[in-house]
């Protein structure tokens, strides 16, 4: 989906968590993750066990050279056992 799909898919559903997670990757892939930086946040807090935002969300936080606070967000990603350890190790490679 482009950019512009996704940032309507937010506008008409801005409380949906996979909308904002969808568009906070895409604008992570086009290389603006200050911008998605927002949509992940919110999708975290729309969902506090959505383990795929925090992977992004931390991604985003390394691209921007926040290391620390992408360490606290992956940690954060970690303590959802039921999913997260397997994938974390995984996004960290």
């Amino acid at each position: 989906m482009d950019l512009g799909s996704l940032e309507r898919a937010v506008g008409e559903d801005p409380k949906n968590p996979q909308a904002r997670l969808a568009l906070g990757e895409a604008l992570l892939a086009a290389g603006r993750p200050d911008d998605a930086l927002d949509h992940l946040r919110k999708a975290m807090g729309l969902r506090r066990d959505y383990l795929e935002a925090y992977l992004a969300l931390g991604r985003a936080l390394l691209a921007e050279g926040e290391h620390v606070a992408a360490i606290a967000t992956l940690e954060g990603g970690a303590r959802w056992p039921a999913r997260g350890a397997c994938r974390l190790g995984a996004a960290l490679r």
